[in-house]
């Protein structure tokens, strides 16, 4: 699962030896969706000047001025562009129940959590995620559109000193319990467990990009890198 990721990592090591270099980066498969998504993830997490282009093969090519982000680590960019972003709230347990199925957490060293297959909530649900901060540590605000605040309100009223899993891509990033039935359509998730490739700050920022820009359809798989772009080509969207 991590060989993306690495490869992707020693592309952008041997292709921008220059800092503020342009480097050019192929990642498969693409379409015209697929670069509007990515757009607007580079968008929401701050990343300047960067142009997407659907090439031939089923492709995209993501050209990345260097120049404007110059503390944008190499890995969170491999991971804005090809973690499919799937997010989800469920009903769980910290034991086995009727019902439950066992979920698999970012954090493996962390207790069991079963959840309820299906999600109450989904992205869709969404109104706005943000990365914010609570008692001075890093957290993810994430407020809900109308009937997404009602379902969350008569969710929790119910599940009162059980947790909640909180899903991305499949995995349980963080698993708080409810202490009171939450009615004002937002909520602020703290703890979220990460990779350890970077801190819970960064972290959090890629997860509140990914749920403003949206889930790709599948996870993209890093092809290749070089530096420079393509001069005069039309590109289907830009992050600025």
């Amino acid at each position: 699962m991590r060989t993306p990721l690495i490869a992707g990592l020693i592309w952008l090591a041997m292709a921008v030896p220059v800092r503020g270099q342009t480097v050019s980066m192929i990642l498969e498969p693409g379409s015209a969706s697929i670069a509007q998504t990515l757009c607007a993830r580079l968008a929401a997490y701050g990343v300047a000047d960067t142009a997407v282009f659907v090439i031939p093969g089923l492709r995209v090519r993501v050209e990345h001025n260097a120049a404007p982000n110059p503390d944008l680590q190499p890995a969170a960019l491999n991971a804005l562009l090809t973690r499919r972003g799937v997010f989800g709230i469920h009903r769980a347990a910290f034991a086995p129940a009727a019902g439950l199925v066992r979920a698999d957490r970012v954090d493996a060293d962390a207790g069991p959590v079963f959840i309820e297959p299906d999600p109450l909530l989904t992205a869709a649900d969404l109104d706005r995620a943000e990365a914010t901060f609570q008692f001075e540590q890093p957290a993810l605000t994430v407020a809900f559109d109308r009937a997404g605040t009602r379902v969350l309100a008569e969710a929790t009223e119910k599940h009162l000193g059980r947790p909640l899993a909180i899903m991305l891509d499949g995995r349980v990033v963080s698993a708080p319990v409810v202490r009171e039935a939450i009615r004002g359509g937002s909520a602020v998730v703290s703890g979220i467990d990460t990779t350890g490739d970077w801190a819970p700050v960064t972290e959090i920022a890629l997860t509140a990009a990914m749920l403003t820009g949206g889930a790709l359809p599948q996870a993209l798989t890093f092809l290749e890198a070089q530096p420079g772009g393509e001069p005069g080509a039309t590109a289907r969207c830009r992050s600025d």
